[in-house]
């Protein structure tokens, strides 16, 4: 109970950061810097990074997310990385803690808790915890959370559509309608977790393995960057990353594709480094992106770019990720 009480006011949290203007990155970096610097090895992965955020704030960022906003606090000082790794910096300036914030929403959410507990008591239902109380709440929020925030009536679902038995479903509505709604205090405290509960949905395309049935001849097309990681040609932790979203796409019915003119910046991208990477100077032409570092990382001979540039579009086939835009081999 202590993790989903965590990942429930990292919710509220997350709409906080909206309301300043943050940038999607931007959200999701105080968290990421909270749960590293409780690492106590001397140096971790991006993987662990992951990891040690999902523990501490009850949020699953992509791999690929988490390695950006590593990269941000690299560039802050807070971190610096080597081989891959990341190690805290001696010289590195803390960033303003999440700690007390949290425990303000916390009590909050427990206070809204207790109210429904009492309410829920009074109606003949019995709950031992008020994160309990608190977790039926959430489930309610999440089977209903685009009636509520639109103020509509909240919809008559199907038994395999909700997340909760039918009298509890109707003890939520009647609380938010009776008693938190109304509240001056509650209510604020309900519509911060609604709207993180969107955000955060919104954001880590948490809806989308519910999306399949709606979308119909939805094609998604691969910009350069993504086609690169795709193909595993920035590290490994990026290939897994954006393997992983693509076959998301792919189980809502979406069609993976690329344009031919992607493929064709892919292949001049790949015979810039076929040129230069067999001299010292030619290596040092190259500017620090993370596919230099993977080839340089490699003592990748211009023989591998050959061999990438002409495997490119078999690999991607393999995959499945060409559509209709195929271009030839």
């Amino acid at each position: 109970m202590t993790t989903s009480l965590r990942g429930i006011a990292t919710l509220a949290l997350l709409k906080t950061r909206f309301d300043e203007g943050r940038d999607h990155l931007g959200l999701f970096e105080p968290f990421v810097e909270d749960a590293v610097r409780a690492i106590t090895t001397p140096s971790f992965t991006a993987a662990d990074a992951r990891q040690a955020v999902e523990q501490s704030h009850g949020l699953v960022i992509p791999t690929d997310t988490v390695q950006t906003l590593l990269s941000r606090l690299t560039r802050r000082g807070f971190l610096r990385r080597e081989a891959g790794r990341y190690f805290p910096s001696d010289g590195r300036t803390p960033g303003p803690s999440i700690a007390t914030e949290r425990q303000r929403l916390e009590e909050r959410q427990l206070a809204m808790a207790v109210a429904f507990q009492e309410y829920a008591s009074r109606q003949g239902h019995a709950f031992d915890d008020p994160l309990d109380a608190l977790a039926v709440i959430l489930a309610f929020l999440s089977d209903n959370n685009v009636a509520l925030l639109l103020g509509d009536p909240v919809p008559e679902l199907d038994q395999a559509q909700r997340s909760l038995p039918p009298r509890e479903n109707r003890l939520v509505a009647a609380f938010i309608a009776e008693v938190a709604l109304p509240s001056a205090d509650l209510q604020p405290t309900l519509k911060a977790l609604l709207e993180g509960l969107i955000l955060q949905n919104a954001l880590l395309l948490r809806d989308l393995g519910a999306a399949g049935e709606r979308y119909h001849d939805l094609m998604v097309f691969l910009d350069t960057s993504l086609l690169v990681a795709a193909l595993g040609l920035t590290g490994a932790a990026a290939e897994l990353a954006t393997k992983e979203s693509l076959s998301l796409l792919r189980d809502t019915g979406a069609t993976i594709c690329a344009f031919d003119r992607t493929v064709g910046e892919l292949r001049r991208i790949l015979a810039v480094y076929e040129a230069h990477l067999a001299t010292a100077e030619g290596r040092l032409t190259l500017h620090p992106t993370d596919l230099t570092r993977h080839f340089v990382q490699r003592r990748s001979t211009p023989g591998r770019c050959t061999s990438a540039l002409s495997n490119s579009c078999k690999a991607a086939g393999s995959l499945g990720y060409w559509g209709q835009r195929t271009p030839e081999a």
